[in-house]
């Protein structure tokens, strides 16, 4: 392989994290467990190279994609799987420890209890409402 890559004089392309939304659409696909399950496989196959630094741009991505659990409802289960997997050695829970990712996740638990907390009212009034029509 390494002969032919000299040979042909062209490296090959480099994997870049960085211009990922379209993952986000295929990561949260509201139309297609397929799609999300493909997704999350190929995520896992790059995670299984040996090279820390593509592991670690792999994990920051995935961070930044925390924001979309509160909407995505059902379709952030095959992500919170995926997610699961790859935090699961200690040295990546450090990691994310160490960026932050425990205080990222208590703001969106808040926020989603604060949610929660709103709609809650908010049925509490309609039934109030239709208390006082009887």
């Amino acid at each position: 392989m390494r002969r032919w890559r000299l040979r042909a004089g062209q490296q090959l392309p480099r994997l870049r994290f960085s211009q990922a939304s379209w993952l986000r659409l295929v990561l949260f696909n509201q139309g297609s467990r397929v799609a999300r399950q493909a997704a999350c496989k190929m995520l896992e196959t790059f995670f299984a190279c040996q090279v820390p630094q593509r592991k670690q741009q792999l994990l920051n991505l995935l961070t930044e994609f925390l924001d979309e659990l509160g909407t995505a409802g059902e379709t952030a289960a095959e992500f919170l799987t995926l997610y699961r997997s790859l935090v699961s050695s200690d040295c990546w829970k450090r990691y994310l420890a160490l960026r932050g990712v425990l205080t990222r996740v208590a703001d969106l638990i808040s926020k989603e209890i604060a949610q929660l907390s709103r709609q809650e009212e908010g049925s509490l009034d309609l039934a109030e409402g239709e208390q006082i029509a009887l």
